[in-house]
């Protein structure tokens, strides 16, 4: 290339390149004066021009991240978080802001990796000692917490977020030293609000309400337009009952900001909760009067004209309202709420009218939907009730509803590692949502990740301590990992609370646990006197005799609780379950009668009862027993399946068929049904469908090292003729334990023929025939050794 034309290109290009990065600084510079304006539509348009010329430009992808912060959007400030820290892994504010993110979310040891990287880089870092103080207070760990923060204090003495872990852990068992780190902050910044705000927390907790009202007074007189200090103040004056006060507040501040409707439905809500529904009801009057388009105030109206049992008034206001303005939207919220109400009265007909109109304006309205898909969920429509939640997102991507419809369809189709992301999505959104924090401890516990599991049953008790789900998976976590101190602690300390029961019955099950029988006996024979019926300490209690080695107290105790309750069909179940361990068939057989009589919907009395028969070689009489089960509960997975195996038994080989098929429907994942349905399939209906319908279900075992599993898969792949698949599979179930199971030896021997191994096939077959010498294989087995 001529030398001049190459130094023209180069200097266009670098005075372009000049330009661009003047350009994006101008455009970050503004975002960034727009951004401290809380001006944060502009910023937003500026930042993105920024990022437009230059998409790894640190400096505006984390103001993005910012600006996502405070529109609250929670997911795209983390995006923004994460893809500063590609393009600069040492970007401490970025690390620390992730980190934060990451502990409102209970994500805690995550949160301590972020700090902890801070710290490799920047070892004199205040905010990531703070930071990691502030994880160990939420783990309970109080005395990492206080060493964390003073780390934090000894590099920053004015580090605002150590002196609030410091004022937590000592504001309610010494509030003078948690008040002293308040002062010393206050000495050393200029921004006393926020101190002024741990000011109060210390008050509050040791009731002394005067001082912190004095607070509360001074804070909203120098920030009059700060919602957030009303919004704590008017909380604290509730709490404390001191209503005319807080009543007052809030009328000022209606008056005050008139365009603000949620204003005025807080004060409707006071008046509701502290005043009466009738002084409720002429607030909004005079509301909607003075504003006909804040659509909250006349659905707020309706729904405090039904609290006060003014139904037909309700549903005039809320008619009259869809009258107004047929395809508003307030009409279409409208037309919500009455189906609501039509719903609670029981006129579901209606209901379903009105539902049908609003789809018919908007046919994806995101209410209309939730009232649909709950329908689905009730009529046990998963799949629908899943595609219908999914359009309720497309409209609103935060809706919790919709997520935990469609976490709770997943659930029920067995489908637990969607539901599980469902559920986190809900605490993106909703951090302390019960349910899902519920759901991913419980799921923790049953993939045997109790430290998980630890973690997010301690934090859901700490937003909600009387969460009687997460203090018992809590309790059943540290038991799993060996922790039976810590259990009982947790067990113990819940004891004399409003959940006493619940603390006596976890006692004793983690004595239980340790073998400390006498004590378990101890603990839930309490339970029991003072509720009878607990069928759980019932059965904790029959356990630990028996652990005890104290079988003739059980029965006693057994017989003389079934005196009292005939009709309870788990204690007659127990008494069964007893006498089959002492080899008393007759008189299980007979408590198992007895508990189906008082309740024929138990499926598990079904079950040992067939099994007892079955386990006496009455195959025919087992199913029986099965069948009667499936009378009087038509879909019980399990009912199904052992139908299914009894069936299989007696050589009814379709009829096992579609009984393994039905209980997938009602139990999509279950690895009995699936292995014993992909074996029927291949031994006595090898069609080419049925043979494929096999290997759907078992090949995604083919990771597992369970024998049985990989004997099915690799017998599907010799039925299917993938011959080196099948020796494949088949010899590893027989090195994984089938090794002394002749069927196994069996089938690899078959496999290794057919791919041409004669000689090993041939000593595997020997094997075989020489182990299972009544086996119904037997025959063919020889055959394939005398064509060998």
């Amino acid at each position: 290339m001529n030398r001049l034309v190459l130094t023209f290109i180069l200097a266009i290009t670098l005075t372009a390149c000049a330009g661009s990065d003047e350009r994006k600084r101008e455009y970050f510079e503004r975002a960034q004066a727009h951004f401290e304006t809380n001006n944060l539509e502009k910023a937003r348009v500026d930042v993105r021009n920024a990022l437009q010329i230059d998409t790894t430009y640190v400096d505006a992808r984390f103001l993005f991240a910012q600006i996502h912060e405070q529109e609250q959007n929670w997911e795209q400030m983390v995006a923004n978080l994460q893809i500063v820290l590609e393009y600069d892994e040492n970007h401490a504010q970025a690390r620390l802001k992730l980190g934060s993110v990451m502990l409102a979310s209970q994500a805690y040891e995550q949160a301590l990796e972020q700090a902890d990287k801070v710290l490799s880089a920047k070892p004199d870092e205040a905010e990531a000692f703070a930071l990691k103080g502030a994880v160990r207070l939420r783990q309970g760990l109080r005395t990492e917490a206080i060493q964390a923060a003073q780390t934090a204090l000894t590099k920053d003495q004015t580090n605002i977020s150590a002196i609030a872990v410091l004022t937590e852990v000592y504001k309610a068992e010494n509030p003078d030293i948690a008040l002293d780190f308040i002062e010393q902050g206050l000495k050393n910044q200029t921004d006393v609000d926020v101190f002024q705000l741990m000011k109060i927390s210390v008050f509050e907790e040791n009731q002394n309400v005067q001082k912190a009202n004095d607070i509360y007074e001074t804070l909203i007189s120098a920030n009059p337009d700060n919602l957030y200090y009303y919004y704590r103040y008017v909380t604290h004056l509730e709490k404390n009952e001191l209503h005319d006060r807080a009543e007052s507040l809030l009328r000022q501040i209606t008056q005050s900001k008139p365009e603000d409707v949620q204003l005025k439905l807080w004060l409707v809500q006071y008046l509701v909760n502290h005043r009466d529904l009738d002084q409720a009801e002429l607030a909004l009057r005079e509301y909607i009067a003075q504003d006909q388009s804040q659509e909250e105030l006349h659905l707020g109206l309706a729904q405090v004209l039904v609290a006060n049992n003014n139904v037909e008034a309700a549903r005039a206001h809320l008619t009259g309202t869809i009258d107004e303005d047929n395809d508003s939207s307030l009409a279409q919220r409208a037309r919500f709420a009455l189906a609501q109400l039509e719903t609670q009265l029981g006129n579901t007909d209606t209901a379903q009218s009105i539902i049908d109109k609003m789809l018919e304006i908007e046919p994806e309205n995101p209410d209309a939907l939730l009232l649909t898909t709950r329908d689905l969920l009730v009529n046990e429509q998963w799949d629908e009730a899943i595609a219908q939640g999914r359009l309720i997102l497309r409209n609103r991507p935060d809706s919790t509803p919709a997520l935990e419809m469609i976490a709770y369809a997943h659930k029920q189709k067995g489908a637990s590692d969607l539901a599980m992301d469902n559920y986190r999505q809900i605490l993106a959104v909703q951090p302390s949502n019960m349910t899902a924090l519920n759901e991913l401890a419980q799921d923790a516990l049953s993939r045997d990740d109790a430290p998980r599991a630890i973690d997010i049953a301690s934090s859901a008790l700490r937003l909600d301590a009387s969460n009687i789900t997460a203090a018992r998976t809590l309790v059943a976590a540290y038991a799993d990992q060996g922790e039976l101190e810590q259990a009982l602690g947790q067990a113990s300390s819940l004891i004399g609370s409003s959940n006493n029961l619940l603390g006596l019955f976890m006692t004793g099950r983690v004595h239980q646990l340790d073998q400390n029988y006498q004590q378990a006996v101890v603990y839930f024979s309490q339970v029991l006197e003072q509720e009878p019926r607990a069928i759980e300490a019932l059965s904790g209690l029959v356990g630990s005799y028996v652990g005890l080695e104290q079988v003739g107290a059980a029965e006693q105790y057994l017989k003389t609780y079934i005196e009292t309750y005939e009709d309870n069909s788990h204690a007659l179940e127990l008494l069964g379950v007893l006498n089959t361990s002492q080899g008393n068939v007759d008189s299980a057989q007979a408590s198992y009668q007895l508990a189906i009589q008082a309740n024929p919907q138990r499926a598990s009395v079904y079950i040992r009862l067939g099994d007892s028969y079955y386990q006496q070689g009455n195959i025919a009489k087992a199913l029986s027993e099965y069948s009667k089960g499936l009378e009087a509960i038509p879909n019980n997975a399990d009912l199904l399946i052992r139908a299914a195996q009894a069936n299989e038994a007696l050589s009814n080989a379709q009829v096992a068929i579609d009984l393994y098929e039905s209980a997938l429907e009602q139990a999509p994942e279950s690895i009995v049904a699936r292995n014993n349905l992909a074996m029927l399939y291949a031994d006595t209906a090898p069609t080419e469908a049925n043979l494929n319908r096999a290997a759907s279900l078992v090949r995604e075992y083919a990771s597992r090292d369970e024998a049985t599993l990989l004997d099915t898969l690799g017998w599907v792949y010799f039925r299917l003729g993938d011959y080196s698949q099948a020796v494949a599979y088949l010899s590893r179930a027989d090195t994984n334990g089938g090794n002394s199971d002749p069927t196994i030896k069996y089938h690899l021997g078959k496999a290794l023929l057919a791919d041409g191994q004669l000689q090993r096939g041939k000593q595997v077959l020997e094997a075989a025939v020489s182990a299972g010498a009544s086996a119904p294989w037997l025959d063919d087995a020889q055959n394939a050794l005398s064509g060998s």
